[in-house]
């Protein structure tokens, strides 16, 4: 990791193989960033915050487990191909669109322009 890194928007990937340590880095994660799906994050923000969250995380990691931070010019340059399954309704509950994670993530960008 370089000693500086500017202001900007960064994509987190993980594979952590231990599962206590994955629910370590996951809560870990969670509180700095959005999450996209399974293992993979949005972080917004200054590039300390980003610094301090990687080495919580080095600690936590061991042998075989893999973190990738991939910076990004903005989050609009992120582009989705994916089939989204509906989302299965409990017996009772009014029917309703429930928003997709790509749906909340576009609002999520709205709101920090």
């Amino acid at each position: 990791m370089p000693a500086k890194l500017a202001k900007g928007d960064y994509l987190i990937c993980y594979d952590i193989r231990e599962n206590r340590r994955l629910q370590r880095i996951q809560r870990l994660t969670a509180k700095l960033t959005v999450y996209l799906q399974r293992s993979v994050y949005l972080y917004r923000g200054q590039g300390q915050g980003l610094l301090d969250f990687f080495t919580k995380v080095r600690a936590e990691m061991e042998e075989g487990d893999d973190l990738r931070i991939y910076n990004m010019s903005h989050v609009r340059d992120m582009w989705f191909l994916s089939y989204e399954k509906s989302v299965v309704q409990e017996v009772g509950q009014p029917q309703g669109i429930a928003p997709t994670w790509w749906q909340r993530l576009v609002s999520l960008v709205w709101r920090w322009k």
